[in-house]
């Protein structure tokens, strides 16, 4: 809720549901989700569970980001509440989507430096934890060089991977580098480790099976880690249904869930952990029954 210090509004893209149920100030972007025969939908109108079905059906879904228009339109929404002089948008990362990034640039123009851009340089609800954490410092009444100068150090303890069972999606969607899941590809059945910071989504490995895949997944943080503790896990996947929606593999999936978690080493009494569904945009884009974990290290003492 907004309080009365208030001076800048926050912007972000994507988060999950969940983390924005818990932030409703945040102002979201709202992409959309084409199918082949033109009809275009946006991410807000549709549930994770509806497209997993899609894509599981055989529905070639592809995404747009919004547009100039869109964002503006977003900004001076923002800027319209009382009290309220600055916006700030936290950003996906914009390498991964060029014609997004350039978007937000030209947006902002129309505003006279009011509107100001912090690219996060990842994805998930890696960015989310960013712009939560803006809206928290916003509600104290930081200005905007205040809050940008906290996400550039937050930033440097934020990691995301994704788990990707269905590479093919990826390679789709184009935000994963060709190369990358080609390399997945080439094996019949490779699954795919991505580390989606830095603005590219760089190789963490290949698997065989769904489980060595998992336990890769564990291994790639702790190969980042290097002896931080964990602040905040936040463990973020698609929805664990299918066309059936056999329970026995619901059950399954949910104890994937609680597995990444226990192995994940650095954790003590203090860390926090979540579990959210990834956003039905994204989920065209890693397919179904992927799984992903975003962690927060402590702030070095």
């Amino acid at each position: 809720m907004a309080t009365a210090e208030q001076r800048v509004a926050i912007v972000t893209d994507l988060p999950s549901r969940e983390l924005h149920t818990r932030f409703p100030d945040l102002l979201v972007t709202d992409p959309f989700i084409n199918t082949p025969e033109g009809l275009s939908r946006h991410d807000s109108t549709l549930t994770s569970q509806l497209v997993v079905d899609e894509l599981l059906s055989g529905i070639q879904l592809s995404t747009a980001a919004p547009g100039v228009g869109e964002i503006a339109t977003l900004y001076e929404q923002a800027l319209l509440n009382a009290g309220i002089t600055d916006v700030l948008h936290v950003s996906v990362g914009t390498k991964l989507s060029t014609g997004y990034g350039n978007a937000i640039y030209i947006a902002q123009q129309e505003f006279f430096e009011r509107a100001h851009h912090f690219d996060s340089e990842t994805v998930f609800d890696g960015t989310g934890i960013m712009a939560g954490h803006a809206l928290e410092l916003a509600r104290k009444g930081l200005g905007v060089e205040e809050i940008l100068f906290e996400l550039k150090a937050m930033q440097q303890r934020i990691v995301v991977f994704a788990y990707l069972d269905s590479p093919e999606f990826a390679g789709r969607g184009g935000r994963v580098e060709k190369e990358i899941i080609t390399k997945f590809l080439a094996r019949a059945g490779g699954k795919g480790i991505v580390e989606m910071d830095n603005n590219i989504g760089r190789s963490r490995g290949i698997a065989m099976t769904r489980k060595n895949g998992l336990a890769r997944l564990v291994e790639a943080v702790e190969d980042v880690r290097g002896g931080r503790l964990i602040e905040r896990v936040v463990l973020t996947s698609t929805p664990i249904g299918t066309n059936t929606g056999e329970k026995e593999r619901r059950v399954n999936l949910s104890q994937e869930i609680d597995e990444i978690y226990d192995n994940l080493s650095g954790k003590d009494s203090n860390t926090q952990r979540e579990n959210v569904t990834i956003t039905p945009t994204l989920s065209v884009h890693l397919g179904p029954q992927a799984q992903g974990v975003v962690v927060l290290f402590e702030r070095q003492k």
